[in-house]
């Protein structure tokens, strides 16, 4: 075998391990995105009106996530772990 050949085995066998972890990461990446949820919703007062910046607290078994609202009122709550919620 020429050093030619052992140049291109070696790049070969290195390109499949990077393209095998790198799938591997992208599947892991992914169960962990299926097994999270999310809450959203847009707070209002007792007239319809949105409620720019406010607090929303969604307490549950691990701890509280606190999130802030936009000017319109809506807010959002990604990567949550499931778990019952109060």
């Amino acid at each position: 075998m020429n050093q030619r050949s052992l140049f291109r085995a070696s790049a070969s066998s290195l390109l499949t391990a990077v393209v095998i972890l790198l799938c591997s990461s992208a599947i892991g990446f992914a169960q962990d995105i299926a097994t999270k949820g999310e809450i959203s919703g847009r707070v209002t007062d007792i007239n319809g009106a949105a409620i720019a910046n406010a607090k929303v607290t969604i307490s549950g078994q691990i701890g509280d996530r606190t999130v802030t609202a936009n000017a319109e009122g809506v807010f959002e709550a990604l990567n949550l772990i499931p778990a019952p919620t109060r």
